[in-house]
């Protein structure tokens, strides 16, 4: 009957169908935007995509200090607060298009946006290093 316990990854989004074993989830990692080249969470996911935006891997450096490549449409400007916005959702459009605007919408917005929509969860990192998340990621996320 096909694949059905697979991980596909493109370009950062991911999503995992099924478990890697019939008594685990798949555990994906989410790189600390303060130190890309390690983790600080992990997240159990299952029949779900994954994806983090973030202005460590693409940015500009503009008067002594890291300029994130994503604008806020609202000033033209970069966005500004959030250093990491990483979604969990049904599908990888939503994951990837919600990331993003969390990401530019600041904290507070984005989480009320996120505990809005049924089956999507939310985990960002503002730029004084704090971590936000939703309610329902709590007891599938571990900090690293």
């Amino acid at each position: 009957d096909g694949i059905q316990n697979v991980m596909v990854e493109a370009g950062g989004d991911l999503y995992a169908a099924g478990r890697p074993e019939p008594d685990r989830r798949w555990t994906i990692g989410v790189r600390d935007p303060e130190r890309p080249s390690r983790l600080f969470a992990t997240i159990d996911v299952e029949n779900e995509a994954v994806a983090t935006s973030g202005g460590y891997e693409k940015f500009r450096v503009f008067d002594g200090r890291k300029v994130p490549h994503i604008l806020d449409p609202r000033t033209g400007h970069p966005a500004q607060g959030t250093i990491s916005a990483t979604i969990v959702a049904p599908t990888t459009m939503q994951a990837d298009a919600l990331s993003t605007a969390t990401f530019v919408l600041g904290i507070d917005a984005a989480m009320d946006l996120i505990s809005s929509i049924p089956e999507v969860e939310g985990l960002w990192v503002d730029a004084d290093g704090r971590r936000w998340m939703t309610q329902g990621l709590k007891r599938r996320v571990q900090f690293v």
